[in-house]
């Protein structure tokens, strides 16, 4: 078995944990001394940021060697590191693997999981899908760099679920019951 990980932000949601790591959240409340979960400002993720007398509140899991992979490579990819750091569980003090975030990035407002889950959710949990099926042809790297676009189709699929296509053409309207009435063509070029 692997180290434990300490969670914290968007992974704290049960539906994308199982997304990205492909294991239900089976996790213990956990909380990090020294640190809060804020949002980055203007966007949709939160980072942990050093606090003296703040403690971040998360859940301790022990992933599987292949769910962890899977962890990896979703945090690795965005720019966060591991660190073992030491985290209070229930049972007291665990040494435990976080996902740090590499350089500085812009503060916001103190994370809230509830606002992240009504705002951003339903894109981040359909997006993950996609990023997830990269991990057998593309690095953390590769698909991070795809993921405004995997996030517009995201977007898309929502936006297309929400107001689906009108109701087929009855079976009578056919192709055989259009007689065109003219063809033209005023453009011949390649394009």
């Amino acid at each position: 078995m692997t180290k434990p990980v300490f969670l914290y932000g968007t992974l704290l949601d049960p539906e994308l944990y199982d997304i990205v790591s492909g294991a239900l959240l089976e996790a213990q409340p956990a909380q990090l001394q020294g640190a809060a979960v804020f949002w980055v400002a203007g966007e949709s993720f939160p980072i942990l940021v050093a606090a003296p007398d703040a403690a971040a509140d998360g859940v301790l899991v022990h992933p599987s060697a292949g769910a962890r992979a899977r962890l990896d490579y979703y945090e690795l990819g965005f720019g966060y590191t591991v660190e073992t750091r030491q985290v209070q569980g229930m049972g007291g003090p665990v040494e435990a693997d976080v996902y740090v975030p590499e350089g500085a990035w812009p503060q916001g407002a103190l994370w809230s999981l509830g606002d992240w889950q009504s705002r951003h959710g339903a894109l981040t949990r359909v997006a993950a899908r996609e990023y997830m099926g990269l991990m057998i042809t593309h690095s953390p790297q590769e698909a991070a760099r795809a993921f405004p676009q995997i996030r517009m189709r995201a977007d898309s699929r929502l936006r297309a679920q929400a107001a689906p296509s009108p109701a087929p053409l009855s079976p009578d309207l056919s192709g055989r019951a259009v007689v065109p009435d003219r063809t033209e063509q005023p453009y011949t070029d390649y394009f």
